[in-house]
């Protein structure tokens, strides 16, 4: 017999994190994540940094964004969390600062 209050476990969740520190000119993307293996469930751990400047008429922040494929967001087996100056970002990829 089951307990009325049991509940399945929570499925384990694979996540990626972008935290991009800098401004128009110059930029520095931290990226981690739990999903290196890109299959959906937690695993292998990695993490790396990017650097960016500005390029003809797109900024080093609107750059970063795009590498981070927009803002953050949830997919059904993975997590995505945008950060622009300690700030979570929820936009799409063409980042223009408010």
């Amino acid at each position: 017999m089951i307990d009325d209050d049991y509940s399945d476990p929570p499925e384990p969740e694979a996540w990626s994190e972008y935290h991009i520190h800098g401004n128009d000119d110059s930029a520095t993307m931290y990226w981690s994540t739990n999903d290196d293996g890109d299959t959906g469930y937690p695993g292998e751990q990695a993490s790396d940094t990017y650097e960016f400047q500005r390029r003809g008429d797109k900024t080093a922040l609107q750059q970063a964004v795009r590498q981070a494929g927009g803002g953050s967001r949830r997919g059904i087996l993975h997590t995505v969390r945008v950060y622009i100056n300690g700030t979570e970002y929820t936009g799409d990829k063409d980042y223009r600062p408010s």
